[in-house]
């Protein structure tokens, strides 16, 4: 895809989010039915030493509400894997707090999208994924989910 953004929290309502790139392969199994993959790469700074880096990659069963119009809104569910490295300070409201990670997420996610033709073989889309962490663990001061939204071009074989 051509963008991504990826909010998460921190803390008390202390949230970040970051800029994406990635690539995303999709399979129609039927007209109304898609399968997805997608990798992502979100960086806070895009340079050497960057303080915080998430690298969601997520599979998803898209279902397209009219797969023959030109403009088709869809809903998306699926799972989602994060890898993240985080060594970054916040202020949680009373004082600086620094969180330090370097692990793996997993969760669902469900999410909304909406696709529009450009030509035959090319298409634009529009999407906006709730991922729900299930194993953030008691120490770590991370929420429970973040919010992507993405825009792709998408290129049809």
């Amino acid at each position: 895809y051509l963008g991504s953004y990826e909010a998460v929290g921190i803390g008390n309502d202390v949230g970040f989010g970051d800029f994406g790139l990635g690539v995303a392969a999709r399979a129609r199994l039927a007209e109304p039915v898609g399968l997805e993959v997608s990798w992502g790469y979100h960086d806070q700074s895009f340079q050497d030493g960057s303080t915080r880096i998430t690298e969601p990659l997520s599979a998803s069963v898209q279902f397209f509400a009219v797969p023959w119009a030109s403009v088709s809104p869809y809903a998306l569910a699926g799972v989602t894997w994060t890898n993240r490295n985080y060594s970054d300070t916040y202020f949680d409201g009373v004082s600086q707090q620094t969180v330090q990670v370097n692990d793996q997420l997993f969760g669902p996610h469900l999410g909304v999208g909406l696709e529009f033709d450009v030509s035959e073989s090319t298409s634009l889309n529009f999407e906006a994924k709730s991922i729900s962490y299930l194993n953030v663990g008691p120490q770590d001061p991370s929420i429970t989910g973040s919010l992507q939204g993405t825009m792709g071009l998408n290129l049809h074989f």
